[in-house]
């Protein structure tokens, strides 16, 4: 499935259109349900991992990223459902 968050292939973060790569927003055990739901963003190699600024290395962009990912997913399924899912709530 494509992103549910980006229409547009450029980095989420940066705008950056080279090189981009597939982040699932909730990773490890639910990469998978990330996937399904198309709660992925693009992002540059810098903004991804490949400098202290990427997104694996910055809790408070990481906890950002996950926000808007749950809000969109509840724009359509309820709450209930993204905790059945993603065992966590991740908005304030």
């Amino acid at each position: 499935m494509d992103s549910i968050i980006q229409d547009e292939k450029e980095c989420f973060i940066c705008h950056n259109t080279i090189g981009l790569h597939d982040h699932h927003i909730f990773g490890a055990a639910n990469r998978k349900w990330s996937e399904k739901y198309g709660l992925k963003i693009w992002l540059c190699p810098r903004c991804h991992n490949m400098s202290d600024d990427g997104i694996h290395f910055r809790k408070d962009l990481m906890l950002k990223v996950k926000q808007i990912g749950q809000r969109k997913f509840e724009e359509t399924h309820t709450r209930e459902e993204f905790l059945k899912i993603f065992g966590r709530n991740y908005l304030p």
